[in-house]
């Protein structure tokens, strides 16, 4: 199977050592269509390829992940769950790894024997934080663009709007999923993980002392290439 067929059946593709000599924007190019974030979404500041790095709470921007959770483990989410339709994929590239960090993955799939389908599909939440001009649209947790469906999760950055939602949030705040997840360590550089943030989740495990180093790319794809 090609890139593409391998992450629509199984929601992901790593790819081990592969061409380190390629930037992080290089490889994204080769891979897909890259969201061109400076260009569209100049106010938000976000970079086309983004540095991720491990940092303490306090070092942190309230408004990241780290600045919540620290070194601590990240839950899972979507990225970008609070824009009106998240990205479609997104790549991380390993610049520097670690043997004790993870990325862990939870496929959608998994999320149904534990939230009944129909919470799913009315599931309504609003965006933490409201827009520049003062709007918050409310977003479905189930959503469709053209012929795809998706689902949206993120506990830090939407608010449940309807009781639906309340029940979907109850679960997530009590379930553990460490049977279903998957495990990926970005260790070499070049290892470079391709996500379907429409059909899986992430988070980042617990960082110790040996992974504060850890620097990994990220960048955003619309599409992804045959």
């Amino acid at each position: 199977m090609n890139i593409r067929q391998t992450i629509d059946s199984a929601g992901f593709l790593f790819l081990r050592k592969w061409r380190p000599e390629l930037t992080t924007a290089q490889a994204a190019h080769l891979i897909g269509i890259a969201v061109e974030i400076e260009s569209f979404l100049p106010a938000t500041g976000i970079p086309n390829v983004q540095l991720l790095s491990p940092k303490r709470q306090e070092n942190a921007p309230a408004n990241h992940y780290s600045g919540s959770f620290g070194l601590e483990e990240f839950p899972l989410h979507s990225d970008l769950a609070h824009w009106s339709i998240p990205p479609r994929y997104f790549v991380l590239r390993c610049l520097h790894g670690s043997p004790t960090a993870y990325t862990n993955l939870l496929p959608v799939s998994s999320i149904f024997s534990a939230i009944p389908e129909q919470y799913m599909r009315k599931a309504v939440f609003i965006p933490r934080k409201r827009s520049p001009a003062g709007h918050c649209c409310p977003l479905p947790m189930w959503f469709r663009q053209k012929r795809d469906t998706g689902v949206r999760w993120d506990s830090l950055f939407l608010t449940p709007l309807n009781s639906s939602a309340k029940k979907v949030a109850h679960v997530f705040s009590t379930k553990k999923w460490s049977n279903s997840l998957k495990a990926v360590n970005l260790l070499e550089p070049g290892d470079t993980l391709i996500v379907d943030n429409w059909h899986m989740l992430h988070g980042r495990s617990a960082v110790d002392d040996d992974s504060i180093d850890r620097r990994i790319e990220r960048a955003y794809l619309s599409a992804i290439k045959g």
